[in-house]
């Protein structure tokens, strides 16, 4: 579980790694929007899970309108990112309005086989001004 966490345009500082789920990661909005963690060894990865982050009117979750958000690996350092799953539990949004979500609620994926990754990035679509997460893992 140890890491290092990055993002997209940073809207304000926290970590994706620091099992705290009252601080998140916020990214201003954009045609896509991404938060990553970087593992400290390459992992052999079976599952990974997200806690939401600040949701209010100007926006914090994500709009899966055209698709749920992609869950991507990359498996060399330096190397493409490659998309594995799909967060299927994260639910049906768009930007019309704030989604049932509290602050710090879990959603995971289990992998359809294991992948051996250095990081893991969470890839979506912010709804409104900007979007957040909480936490980023990978297990």
């Amino acid at each position: 579980k140890e890491s290092t966490s990055k993002r997209d345009r940073q809207s304000n500082t926290g970590s994706l790694a620091d099992e705290l789920r009252h601080d998140y990661v916020g990214v201003d909005a954009g045609p896509e929007v991404w938060w990553a963690i970087e593992l400290p060894k390459p992992a052999t990865i079976r599952r990974v899970a997200i806690a939401a982050g600040q949701i209010n009117e100007r926006g914090g979750w994500l709009d899966t309108a055209a698709g749920k958000p992609q869950v991507q690996i990359q498996r060399l350092s330096k190397g493409p990112c490659d998309t594995v799953a799909t967060l299927d539990t994260s639910p049906a949004t768009t930007a019309a309005a704030a989604p049932p979500i509290h602050p710090g609620q879990s959603f995971e994926v289990t992998l359809k086989q294991p992948a051996q990754a250095v990081a893991v990035r969470l890839l979506g679509k912010a709804a409104r001004e900007f979007a957040s997460l909480a936490e980023l893992s990978a297990y």
